[in-house]
């Protein structure tokens, strides 16, 4: 830009005759601003319809599509992978205690596993590369950390785990979870 500043565009160059030994050409520049802007702003709204307002993690459609990513790659390469869901049942200050829940499952957790908000009273975590045993580790793990940043409020959390196993659809692997749900227990 004459200011000073760098400006997306668009080149077009177009050859022009000229003699033998010197070829020449026009190039053409076109301000592609708009157009930047626009697809920054599509993008951002993409990545806001996977983004739960109150807790801003990934929400129930996020979640669907990393488990479809998880349960591809267990069908393709045998990578072996699980889920824990975490119930927050209804009373008394329930948005305050979904935020401490959501954030203290995202900070337990390891980098490479997903935790998002899977229904309006429920957290979702997916946890990648474990067989049943170390599931059942990190569900003991999380449970505690949980448990201690909830405080009084912990009772009104349950937890559920399942690994997937092959040929699961998400259906089965969340009824799986739902029925090994378990009161949260206060250490």
């Amino acid at each position: 830009h004459k200011l000073g500043h760098r400006v997306p565009v668009e080149t077009r160059s177009v050859p022009l005759p000229g003699d033998g030994c010197h070829p020449r050409a026009a190039q053409v520049f076109r301000d592609i601003s708009p157009l930047a802007a626009l697809s920054a702003e599509n993008r951002s709204l993409r990545e806001r319809t996977l983004l739960d307002p109150l807790t801003e993690m990934g929400n129930r459609r996020y979640l669907i599509r990393r488990l479809g990513e998880r349960l591809d790659e267990m069908q393709r390469y045998g990578s072996a992978f699980g889920v824990l869901l975490f119930m927050v049942r209804p009373g008394g200050a329930v948005r305050n205690l979904l935020n401490i829940v959501g954030l203290t499952l995202v900070n337990c957790m390891r980098k490479h596993d997903v935790v998002g908000r899977w229904a309006e009273d429920a957290f979702l975590a997916i946890v990648c590369n474990v067989s049943q045993a170390q599931l059942q580790q990190a569900r003991e793990r999380c449970t505690r950390i949980v448990a201690e940043a909830a405080g009084a409020a912990a009772p009104c959390i349950q937890v559920g785990g399942a690994t997937a196993t092959a040929g699961d659809t998400l259906n089965e692997l969340e009824a799986r979870a739902r029925g090994d749900l378990a009161d949260l227990v206060v250490p």
